[in-house]
């Protein structure tokens, strides 16, 4: 039974940020709370402060099964990878089976 799971049927745009990410960030940082995504880090060269937040209201589901927030380091090149062949429209599932 996974412990985090959403769904977006708006994967280009995550295709897109992951895209503008990678170009800023060797890996980003990501908060998974009740509310949503959040993600607040310098670049590499700590010239630009970004700030982004992703609501949960925008995922549907939106499924956080523990109370705790989730602090997930993803490698923005490999993300941007996985998502390149994403299309208009498609739809994207991230699940978090565990947190061991």
């Amino acid at each position: 039974m996974p412990v985090f799971q959403c769904r977006t049927n708006e994967a280009f745009q995550l295709k897109v940020l992951a895209d503008l990410l990678s170009g800023s960030l060797k890996v980003g940082c990501f908060v998974i709370s009740e509310d949503g995504f959040t993600l607040c880090q310098a670049d590499n060269f700590n010239n630009t402060l970004i700030d982004l937040s992703l609501d949960a209201g925008d995922f549907c589901p939106y499924v956080l099964k523990t109370r705790s927030k989730i602090f997930l380091g993803i490698n923005m090149t490999h993300l941007h990878k996985m998502l390149k062949m994403v299309k208009k429209k498609d739809s994207l599932q991230l699940t978090i089976h565990n947190l061991d």
